[in-house]
């Protein structure tokens, strides 16, 4: 599911969902009752702030059909021609097709493929997994991306404990080498 949303600085917005019917994507406008003020979202208050495209970390969003999705947000401001702030972008892409994506990479019997993300907190997430029922974890009524210790997945986990020992391996995080 692709969800776009055109949001005016007064607070009134246009959300349409695209949902895959046979070969092709199906679009439907969504007119949310809630008195969701989407002005307040990260993403907004980021891309109004810097002027240009931003991306939000992984995670868990309810409004697209499909609850409890794990997605990213991407979000960029409209401006009019003496730049200032009309409106924003935005599109959330649930994450649910690139694990179905990587059951389908073989490495033979060496392993499998999985998907990281490096959120702004520093904290490493699987974001796609080829057993995609580890990467949500319940916590009072809601859920949440796991961990990398509560993925439980022994390979991930060495995987991680061996780049993180690693002081010759460079990590590119939001276009910035550390080492």
């Amino acid at each position: 599911v692709l969800s776009a949303a055109v949001v005016a600085t007064d607070g009134s917005w246009t959300q349409t969902n695209y949902s895959r019917f046979g070969g092709s994507l199906t679009p439907s406008v969504i007119n949310y009752d809630t008195p969701t003020d989407e002005r307040k979202e990260e993403s907004y208050v980021v891309a109004k702030r810097a002027h240009k495209l931003v991306w939000t970390d992984t995670r868990i969003i309810e409004r697209l059909g499909e609850t409890d999705a794990p997605a990213v947000t991407c979000t960029v401001p409209v401006l009019d021609r003496t730049n200032t702030v009309i409106g924003m972008a935005s599109v959330d892409l649930t994450l649910s097709n690139l694990s179905r994506y990587v059951q389908r990479i073989r490495f033979d019997d060496l392993g499998y493929a999985f998907l990281a993300e490096q959120r702004a907190t520093g904290d490493p997430r699987i974001i796609a997994h080829p057993d995609p029922s580890r990467l949500l974890v319940a916590e009072r009524g809601t859920f949440r991306l796991a961990t990398i210790a509560e993925l439980d997945d022994e390979a991930v986990t060495k995987l991680f404990e061996t780049i993180r020992s690693q002081k010759d391996i460079v990590m590119v995080t939001r276009g910035r080498a550390s080492f």
